[in-house]
C-alpha cells in the first residue's frame, strides 16, 4: 500500500474523530442547564418567572434598539469618507450630525423604556437593588466630588451622611 492511501484514511479519521468530539461536546453543553444570562438575575435574585419575563423584554429591546444603532454606525461611517475628502461638504457632516443626535435621542428613549419595564417586573426590595445598581451607570462621580449627581444616592463606595456606615 503506498502512503498517499494511507494518509488519507488517516486524516479521513483524524476529522472524524474531531467531529464526533466537536458534536459530543455540543450536545452536553445544550443538555446542560444554562446559567442566567443577564446580570440582573442574579443581582436582584429573580423568580423563574421574572427571568423569563426579562428575557422576553430584552428581546423586544434589543428589537428596537439594534435597528437604530445600524443607522448611527452608517452616519459615522459617512461622516468618515466625507472628512477624508480634500473639501469635505459641511453641510451633509452637519446633516449627519444632526440625524446621528435624533437617533440617538430615540436610542435613549428607548433605553428609558426598558427600564421602566424591567422595574415594573420586580418587588420593591428588587427594584432597590436594581436602582442602586442603576445609579453606578447612570451617575458616576464627578472628578473629584467621589458624589453621584442622582438624589438621594451616597457616594459611590461611600456611606451616606449622617450614617456611620456600620
Amino acid at each position: 500500500m503506498s502512503r498517499g492511501p494511507l494518509i488519507l484514511i488517516l486524516a479521513l479519521a483524524l476529522t472524524s474523530g474531531y467531529l464526533a468530539v466537536r458534536l459530543h461536546t455540543e450536545h452536553r453543553r445544550r443538555s446542560l442547564p444554562s446559567p442566567p444570562s443577564h446580570p440582573l438575575v442574579e443581582l436582584v435574585g429573580m423568580t423563574p418567572e421574572q427571568t423569563q419575563q426579562l428575557a422576553a423584554l430584552e428581546k423586544q429591546f434589543v428589537a428596537r434598539r439594534d435597528p437604530l444603532r445600524e443607522k448611527v454606525l452608517t452616519r459615522r461611517a459617512h461622516i468618515y469618507e466625507l472628512l477624508q475628502k480634500d473639501h469635505p461638504n459641511q453641510k451633509q457632516i452637519e446633516a449627519d450630525i444632526q440625524a446621528i443626535s435624533a437617533l440617538q435621542r430615540q436610542i435613549q428613549e428607548e433605553v428609558v423604556a426598558h427600564l421602566l419595564r424591567v422595574k415594573s417586573s420586580l418587588n420593591e426590595a428588587q427594584q432597590q437593588q436594581f436602582f442602586a445598581a442603576l445609579a453606578v451607570t447612570m451617575c458616576p462621580p464627578a472628578i473629584g466630588s467621589g458624589t453621584g449627581p442622582c438624589p438621594n444616592q451616597p457616594a459611590h463606595g461611600k456611606p451616606e451622611a449622617g450614617t456611620t456606615g456600620h
